[in-house]
């Protein structure tokens, strides 16, 4: 139940109180704005390489290359009437392959790479009024392949980052000066298939590619001073950046490894490194250059006295992404998104990650590579030129092209972004969505305190994104929401009878649009003359309509809860997950991140739903809706949505009151009743024919005999997880087997599946505790009157 104002909680209490029934309309989806965009020029310039940013006095910049040529533009105060078509040659007149720009408070960074190979750097202090000389970074690999990202964390903090086609490289600017770039190690990592041991002298060779760093291969009576015979691991042939291995000193001073692979283009060996290495952890190496391969060897040098035995425990491939495309940004960590293409599988997508400074990671660390968007291996899709920046929270964009014969090819940026309450390392990223525009090298995205600003060469857009809520709380005829366990709906009749809302999308009813959320708050008006509201659950308007009776108008408003709008997100692919991978709470976050929704706990859950992580697959065409029924089947928390928020709590037994009716907060109308339960037993099956448990309610089975449930998990490994699981059904069932409902005078804080106490003489019933299964809210403005009915369960 949500914590209300004692004014308010008196309010309700007294039989002469006036409803407040406070609603609002704003243009967000989940708490976050919905970007209307509105393009502010229209040129002629080239679709190419482009970068923007805007400094902290408003001013907008803009770098392009045409023709191996670059060029600035500077619009000091940007907006609808502004000139965007001035652009000055940036001197001198070099040919250049790419560009990156980024800015904090006054200074701006331009990297620029030109076609010799080589980046270079131009700085202003003073909002692009002057600019540095260029100066060269260096030389860099990969030209053809080279993508480019920028972000700024201060006025002398700033990281370049450039990808090679298969490798991320980081130049940072700290303590007044450029560290020099180091190299990213992220990728995917495949086992050998099969070894050669030419010697025989090896043993237990297998266990080396048997992905558990508990077993080992190895090498006995390795003589002082001598290396091992070269154990070689084979692979079909990879694209190969890294490699790395688990590998033991057995006796202290025997640290030195030999590792090679095999070029299978070039045919010959190539030395990746030789040197001490890491005790009984992964030890990564980095190839001097990305390479297909299709074996590598391994050989230890025994440095001791006395033959000695050289354990061998793991060996992988690194495989890297085949990279098309980089944008950064600055919150804590060096927040970066990738777009390419797998290698091992060849699937083309977008890819989060971060290099932490201290937020969600240690500094110079980068995290593991977390998929946002994924296509098919053979469907002739490319992801490219993602742009990211932080508005009212993490907003991104990225180009999906699509080339195949027969097909009708497109090239168009697509958006997304992060749940405002999601850090980076999360993931929790919106479905993304198509961006109505052709463009092959998308768009940039910058921002000021009032506006997102996109751009590319020939078109600058902007959209507000601190949207303002409308009050319709005045115009409110009727109300009537109805809240259920997996639904929830609102109709809201506005009187019309002016003609008020016979014009929406502009003016003072702008907010009102389709998807739009109307944001509901209960209350009264409190003795003192003073509105009190409780902080309710949102809605989202599915659509309206018009009525006039006796010449008088209205305007119904028609939306629907989170539930909503889970049931109508959809997925476009197959999203699977192997077992050990997400808890069963992470993938209910994951699917409401899709929805443009937010997850979190009301207080501790359920064993299972934080440590159980089931193998899990959604399947084209399967909902939002679909795939959380089927990840709460396997626990016994509950949900109910507060806001945005979709909330889970355990439901126990023994949870205390959260509020009374029948005493002090009168009941207009009661029911009770009890029914056949709609379980009674419960059959477990574990991952073997060991764990089989079973869970009864025996007074019931005694009474209607057996009402059984059957349950497979191959998660449940033991008796007691499994009694857990038996538990939850039987605890669910015993939930449904009382039925009853109270009408009573509007409590603004009462929610889903809260426990309350309920005295009835008139039925007999003192002081017991009931659960409330169901909200049924109506309010009729010409009555003054303002009902709440709630279905009610066993506590």
């Amino acid at each position: 139940m949500r914590t209300l104002h004692a004014n308010l909680t008196a309010s309700q209490k007294a039989a002469s109180a006036t409803p407040y029934p406070q609603l609002k309309a704003v243009d967000q989806v989940g708490g976050v704005a919905r970007l209307a965009w509105t393009r502010l020029y229209t040129g002629a310039e080239a679709d190419n390489w482009h970068d923007s940013c805007m400094t902290a006095n408003g001013s907008l910049h803009r770098f392009r290359v045409a023709a191996d040529k670059l060029y600035y533009s500077l619009v000091t105060s940007p907006g609808a009437g502004s000139t965007y078509n001035s652009w000055s040659a940036w001197l001198p007149a070099w040919n250049w392959y790419a560009v990156s720009v980024c800015a904090s408070g006054a200074s701006v960074w331009f990297f620029g790479l030109r076609h010799t190979g080589h980046l270079y750097i131009s700085v202003s202090t003073d909002s692009g009024a002057g600019w540095s000389a260029l100066a060269d970074m260096g030389a860099v690999n990969g030209l053809g392949l080279l993508r480019l990202a920028s972000a700024a964390k201060s006025t002398t903090e700033a990281i370049v980052l450039y990808a090679d086609g298969y490798q991320v490289y980081r130049n940072r600017l700290s303590g007044g000066a450029w560290e020099g770039f180091g190299m990213w190690d992220k990728g995917w990592w495949a086992s050998p298939t099969s070894h050669t041991d030419a010697s025989g002298n090896w043993t237990d060779e297998t266990n080396i590619y048997d992905d558990d760093t508990g077993t080992f291969g190895y090498r006995n009576n390795v003589p002082p001073g001598a290396w091992s015979d070269f154990i070689e691991l084979n692979i079909a042939a990879v694209t190969c950046s890294h490699v790395r291995f688990w590998a033991h000193w057995h006796v202290t001073g025997i640290s030195t490894i030999d590792v090679d692979v095999f070029d299978s283009v070039g045919l010959a060996w190539v030395d990746v490194y030789q040197g001490t290495f890491a005790d009984l952890a992964w030890d990564t190496r980095a190839l001097a250059a990305v390479l297909t391969v299709n074996r590598a060897r391994v050989r230890f040098k025994n440095d001791s006295g006395g033959n000695q035995r050289h354990d061998l425990y793991e060996f992988d491939f690194g495989v890297p992404l085949q990279i098309t495309g980089l944008a950064c940004h600055y919150d804590t960590d060096w927040n970066v998104v990738i777009t390419g293409t797998e290698a091992i599988t060849n699937k083309p997508g977008v890819w989060t990650t971060l290099l932490g400074d201290g937020g969600s990671a240690a500094a110079d660390v980068w995290t593991d590579l977390e998929e946002h968007y994924l296509a098919a291996s053979d469907a002739n899709m490319a992801y490219k030129y993602p742009t990211l920046d932080q508005l009212d929270t993490f907003r991104l964009f990225f180009v999906e092209a699509l080339e195949a014969p027969g097909v009708e090819a497109y090239s168009r940026p697509y958006w997304s972004y992060a749940a405002p309450s999601a850090d980076w390392i999360d993931n929790s990223l919106r479905e993304p969505v198509p961006f109505n525009l052709a463009s092959s090298f998308g768009l940039a995205l910058c921002h000021d305190a009032a506006y997102a600003w996109a751009t590319r060469p020939d078109g600058v857009w902007r959209a507000p994104y601190v949207p303002t809520p409308v009050e319709l709380t005045a115009n409110l005829l009727q109300l009537k929401i109805d809240t259920r366990a997996t639904s929830g709906g609102l109709v809201a009749v506005l009187r019309n009878d002016d003609g008020r809302y016979n014009t929406l999308g502009s003016g003072t009813y702008e907010a009102i649009k389709l998807g739009a959320e109307l944001q509901f708050s209960p209350g009264y008006v409190d003795s003192g003359g003073t509105v009190r509201v409780s902080d309710g659950p949102r809605y989202w308007i599915t659509g309206w309509e018009y009525a006039t009776m006796q010449g008088r108008g209205s305007f119904t408003l028609h939306a629907v809860d989170g539930w909503g709008l889970l049931e109508r997100w959809k997925a476009r692919q197959t999203f699977s997950w192997d077992a050990e991978t997400l808890t069963i709470e992470e993938l209910i976050d994951w699917v409401h991140a899709r929805a443009g929704l937010e997850y979190a706990a009301d207080g501790a859950l359920a064993t299972e739903t934080t440590t159980h992580k089931p193998a899990f697959m959604i399947l084209p065409g399967d909902s939002g809706r679909t795939a959380v029924m089927r990840l709460l089947g396997k626990v016994h928390d509950l949900p109910y949505f507060r806001g945005a928020t979709d909330y889970l709590k355990d439901p126990q037994a023994g949870d205390s009151s959260d509020y009374t009716y029948g005493t002090d907060h009168a009941i207009i109308q009661g029911r009770y009743g009890q029914q056949i339960k709609p379980v009674n037993r419960a059959q477990v099956i574990g991952d073997d024919a060991a764990v089989f448990t079973e869970d009864f309610d025996w007074d019931e089975v005694e009474l209607v005999g057996d009402i059984l449930s059957q349950v497979a998990d191959t998660y449940l490994d033991s008796v007691a997880k499994a009694h857990r699981q038996g538990d939850a059904i039987i605890r669910h069932a015993d939930i449904e087997g009382l039925t009853g409902e109270i009408v009573v005078m509007l409590n603004a804080g009462q929610e889903l599946y809260d426990v309350v106490t309920v005295t009835d003489p008139g039925t007999g019933l003192s002081g017991v505790k009931r659960r409330v299964l169901g909200l049924l809210h109506v309010y009729h403005a010409a009555k003054g009157q303002y009902t709440l009915t709630m279905r009610l369960g066993d506590a």
